[in-house]
């Protein structure tokens, strides 16, 4: 990682996923896919590591997990970012 902000809010995961502080709430961001079974796969990691890390420290019965794309706070929706790579033939 680069820059000063980036490794104060959070960081690279060992699967190639990341983890910060986004507007108060934790987000996880899963490395780039190839194909849909990588994504389920990372997305799937992803969760795996964070509740280890909850657990890791006697968080559990503190903490909760919800895949929801709306901020009960405004009541603004959220958006599902992805970032989608393909191989396109070269003409």
């Amino acid at each position: 990682m680069t820059g000063t902000n980036q490794r104060a809010n959070g960081g690279f995961l060992f699967n190639g996923g990341r983890a910060y502080v986004d507007m108060g709430h934790l987000e996880y961001c899963t490395p780039e896919c190839l194909s849909l079974i990588d994504l389920l796969r990372y997305d799937r990691a992803g969760d795996a590591i964070l509740l280890q890390a909850v657990k890791e420290m006697h968080l559990a019965d503190q903490v909760s997990f919800i895949r929801n794309n709306v901020d009960h706070y405004s009541g603004a929706t959220l958006a599902v970012m992805k970032t989608i790579s393909c191989a396109v033939p070269r003409r």
